[in-house]
């Protein structure tokens, strides 16, 4: 299901005829904000294509949503059930949000996590809390976090190295269900 965001733009779940516009734009975040992502381009998964044909559209437990600004993907975020071991299945992690700056301020960094948390609610059955991570240097992505209801559990020091600097990481959680 797309939501429309102001006049010309949508969020909807990506599939693999999108794969093409989401490796350009994850290729582009990368190289953006190299300090945001855990993930550089000569080793990322997202960064090849034919991959992500096969991933994206896939099942409800790793989605990707896309924002889409006059029919160009502007934004994306992933939304990963936390399956590895059962007794963790109860969590959600939201990865690789990103808004293409020319896009920014228009509301659709809040579409998209937004979308997530909605899939995860309705989609997910049995998980009760969603996670993310952010990097100190992404000061605005914090606020988006915290005005969508994300709480800062902790922080990791160190826990990005970018050309021989590290960066601390706030670990976020916003629960579904009350424990």
């Amino acid at each position: 299901m797309a939501r429309t965001i102001g006049r010309m733009s949508t969020i909807r779940k990506l599939a693999a005829e999108h794969a093409e516009a989401y490796v350009a734009l994850r290729r582009a975040m990368l190289a953006e904000a190299p300090t945001a992502f855990l993930a550089s381009e000569a080793s990322d998964i997202g960064c090849d294509l034919e991959q992500m044909r096969g991933k994206l559209g896939g099942d409800d437990d790793n989605v990707v949503y896309g924002a889409f600004a006059g029919g160009t993907l502007v934004g994306v975020v992933g939304i990963l059930r936390f399956l590895r071991h059962a007794k963790a299945a109860h969590r959600a992690d939201i990865w690789g949000m990103y808004v293409d700056p020319a896009a920014r301020g228009q509301g659709l960094g809040r579409g998209l996590v937004e979308a997530a948390v909605a899939h995860a609610r309705t989609n997910m059955a049995g998980v009760l809390q969603v996670h993310l991570g952010v990097v100190e240097t992404q000061a605005p992505a914090r606020a988006l976090y915290e005005a969508c209801g994300f709480q800062a559990w902790g922080v990791e020091p160190g826990a990005v190295r970018v050309d021989g600097r590290l960066y601390d990481e706030t670990h976020m959680v916003l629960p579904l269900a009350v424990r």
